[in-house]
């Protein structure tokens, strides 16, 4: 395992098949937390939620906990460079956002935002790694929304498509030991809906190449919504969160 290292050009020509018995002396590693408890600190993230619930808010409330090692949702962070692709807000949005919030000017710092829309076959994978080269202590990428990410159209059918495009969103973020924290819809139907991971919109490609999936489900008209969270390597949780309409911020309630 020791050979596999991510920088190494010759890494396809590799053979990594090994023996089971090979895994008595192997010592599993520990996981490590961009957000403890809730978030790992490597992989896709798909957090989905309902049109004008607060999910940009909540991303940006994640953004800025990340950017100055605060808490979020009460839970210790792990500090980082946030490189934001907002393909659906503005300079004006964001900065009214932001006034709603009331961030202190000490908050600004180590962001970085984008709003130039950019598909992942336009080239997005290769905007990411240009910003982590300028920023290697980069810990996520957020992206709003998913959909703008994908891009439209495609000669296969949805799953196909969706497989192609998630596929190297996914490899990136686990090659470079960061977490890309994808902004998505729930359907609006919850009819014939067994499985509450059903419920994202798109196929069922989407939930299979993302590492954690959260979904934010909040009634219209309601502050308190239940966000649950759901992971390769994490327990199901399930927490119930409430937003603040003095601070526009979620706060956890247990």
């Amino acid at each position: 395992f020791s050979n596999l290292d991510k920088f190494n050009s010759s890494r396809k020509n590799i053979d990594t098949s090994y023996l089971l018995k090979d895994l008595l002396n192997y010592q599993v590693k520990e996981i490590n937390y961009l957000v403890d408890k809730i978030i790992p600190d490597a992989g896709l993230v798909v957090f989905a939620g309902n049109p004008k619930s607060g999910k940009t808010f909540f991303a940006i409330q994640l953004a800025l906990a990340i950017a100055n090692e605060k808490t979020f949702l009460d839970y210790p962070t792990t500090k980082g460079f946030v490189s934001c692709h907002f393909f659906e807000d503005n300079k004006d949005r964001l900065k009214r956002r932001l006034n709603s919030m009331n961030i202190k000017s000490a908050d600004y710092e180590n962001m970085k935002i984008n709003h130039d829309q950019i598909s992942i076959n336009d080239g997005l994978i290769t905007k990411m790694e240009s910003d982590l080269l300028l920023h290697p202590d980069t810990k996520l990428f957020i992206i709003d929304t998913l959909q703008d990410a994908k891009g439209a159209g495609g000669s296969g059918n949805a799953y196909e498509n969706d497989q192609l495009r998630l596929a190297p969103l996914q490899s990136f973020a686990m090659k470079n030991k960061v977490v890309v924290f994808c902004i998505h819809h729930l359907k609006k139907s919850k009819k014939d809906i067994d499985d509450e991971i059903q419920r994202l919109s798109g196929s069922m490609a989407i939930s299979g190449k993302a590492d954690l999936i959260m979904q934010l489900k909040r009634e219209r008209g309601k502050t308190s919504a239940e966000l649950s969270i759901e992971g390769r390597d994490i327990e199901y949780q399930n927490l119930l969160i409430n937003f603040d309409g003095d601070t526009f911020e979620w706060i956890n309630q247990g």
